[in-house]
This record gives structure tokens, sequence and C-alpha cells, in this order.
């Protein structure tokens, strides 16, 4: 993998206390670039928790949004962005194994990127709900978008770095923010 310096926020804009930044690695298997998976501790994760009760968003709200703002969930297959299909309900399907896809992004622009807390699933499993980041990234991120993908921890030592969250009932994720 070779290292690529992309950002996830502009330069003048500071990260909040306590999150780690997060760095990307390109994947050439994928075609994309895949961020690296940042180490959330317990002061990383209470900052995660502060942001969503501050943005009090319930899930039915979360999925208005996403919905008014023309916000689509998206996956990497093969080397291409595709969009999931419209008739995929984001708040019963997984997010990361969709029924159908839909179109490909002809040149996505990465926009920025966010760590999203997502509840666990029955027996730990990751069932990721585009509502969940609708509910944790900052506004300014999900108002220059037009698409996102969320990569979730991968590897045993992925899952090592966010010991808090596990704790608690979540799994971290990084979702990457794209224009079309």
């Amino acid at each position: 993998m070779t290292n690529l310096k992309l950002t996830s926020k502009p330069k003048d804009q500071k990260s909040p206390p306590c999150l780690p930044e997060i760095t990307y690695e390109f994947d050439p298997e994928r075609g994309a670039c895949r961020p690296d998976m940042p180490v959330i501790g317990h002061s990383a994760f209470e900052k995660l928790k502060e942001i969503a009760r501050r943005q009090n968003i319930s899930p039915e709200q979360a999925r208005r949004l996403l919905k008014r703002l023309g916000l689509k969930p998206c996956v990497w297959r093969k080397g291409k962005l595709l969009e999931i299909s419209e008739d995929v309900d984001p708040g019963d399907q997984s997010y990361l194994y969709p029924p159908s896809l839909g179109g490909e992004l002809t040149e996505p622009k990465t926009v920025g990127a966010a760590i999203t807390l997502h509840k666990l699933g029955p027996n730990g499993s990751f069932n990721p709900l585009p509502e969940e980041v609708a509910q944790i990234a900052p506004l300014e991120l999900l108002e220059s978008s037009t698409h996102f993908v969320i990569f979730p921890a991968e590897t045993v030592d992925d899952l090592n770095r966010q010991p808090a969250a596990l704790e608690n009932g979540f799994r971290a994720g990084v979702t990457v923010f794209y224009i079309q």
C-alpha cells in the first residue's frame, strides 16, 4: 500500500479535541483510498458520544436529513464506487451488503472524512446504518457531499485500536465523503 497525503478536513479547520487525525492509504485492489483506522481510546469515545448528544438527531430525523440533502451511501466493489440502489431501506438492511447496486460514480472527489460510531449488531456483528453517519458526522461534510462510504475496522489490529468503543457496544468506522 502506498501512503497518500490526503486530508480529512480543510487545513484551517482544527480537529475537535481528543479526536485522532485520519490518514489514508491507496489500496490497489480496491482502486480506492482506504482510511487507516484511528485509535479510539476512552477520551476520543467520550468526545464522539458528546458530539452525537449535542447534535441530538433521532434515527428518523437522520433518514429525512439524508434524503433532503440527496446524500447517497455507496460501496467500493472491484475498484469502482457504486451507489446503493434506491430500493434499499437503510433502516432495515445492512449498508455493507446491499441486495442491489446502482450506478457507478465516474470521477468522485474526496470531500473529507469523519469517525463514526455504529451500534454492534447480534453477536458483535458490524451492521452500520447510514442514519448513524448523519447522527454524528459534521453537518458541513453532509451538506458539501453527494455520496459517502463507511469503512469498517477490517482486521484484528483495527479492532484493537478501538477498545473504548467495543467496551461500550459500538464499533468505530471511518466515513469518507465524496462529491460527484
